[in-house]
């Protein structure tokens, strides 16, 4: 299982060239009392930038997500925001910090600084990114979003096109934990999963990808079936 997890990990944070990782992010991490024992967390601004690339990668399809980011916030008056839209340039994830922000602002009214509320304002791409997430949200409730909306949002948030195409290269071939629930192979035949996940994605969005083409509804399906 320790494989796919870490392909899953891999697509989720490092390809989005957003969040920390590594030393980087252990520094940073704050020590907290849990049931009697003192586990390490992730530092406020660490957590943030996760929750703007988990969000992202996700296409914000869940209201969950911006309200934990909105209340995030909300709770760290303090927050150092002129390090983090740094360490999101740095990464060259500007945008996708941005549009999370924006989400949170402007749906649960977020306490987003000013001038973050102005960048966000110029950036079409964000406004275009932003206006989807609402109307599948409210305007198509119950409805899932299709394969195309699935993709759009986190491939346009990244502002580098190269970047761009990595990240749908490994959201295609790279192994999920997806992958592995569905057959558990020996560590020998890991390789194997390279193989089987865009086979899976195939099987499993073929048939949304061509109704989303022809413009025709999805079925109803649980919320977690195909993911990847």
């Amino acid at each position: 299982m320790v494989g796919p997890y870490r392909c899953s990990l891999a697509v989720e944070s490092a390809l989005l060239r957003i969040a920390p990782e590594g030393d980087a992010l252990w520094r940073r991490a704050l020590a907290v009392e849990l049931q009697g024992a003192v586990v390490n967390t992730l530092s406020t601004q660490d957590l943030l930038l996760h929750l703007c690339v988990h969000g992202t990668k996700h296409a914000w399809t869940s209201l969950t997500w911006i309200l934990d980011l909105a209340a995030l916030i909300s709770c760290n008056p303090g927050l150092e925001w002129p390090a983090i839209v740094a360490e999101a340039n740095s990464q060259g994830g500007r945008r996708l910090l941005l549009l999370g922000l924006y989400l949170a602002h402007d749906l649960l009214g977020g306490a987003v600084p000013e001038n973050l509320i102005a960048l966000e304002g110029n950036d079409r791409v964000i406004l275009r990114l932003a206006a989807e997430v609402k109307q599948r949200m409210f305007g198509n409730i119950g409805a899932r979003a299709n394969v195309l909306q699935e993709w759009i949002v986190p491939t346009l948030a990244i502002e580098s096109f190269r970047g761009g195409i990595s990240y749908l290269a490994a959201r295609a071939l790279a192994p999920t934990i997806d992958d592995w629930r569905y057959v558990q192979l020996p560590r020998l035949f890991f390789a194997l999963y390279y193989v089987l996940h865009p086979a899976r994605l195939a099987f499993v969005q073929g048939p949304r990808l061509i109704r989303a083409l022809l413009g025709r509804p999805a079925p109803d399906t649980p919320a977690n079936e195909g993911a990847f």
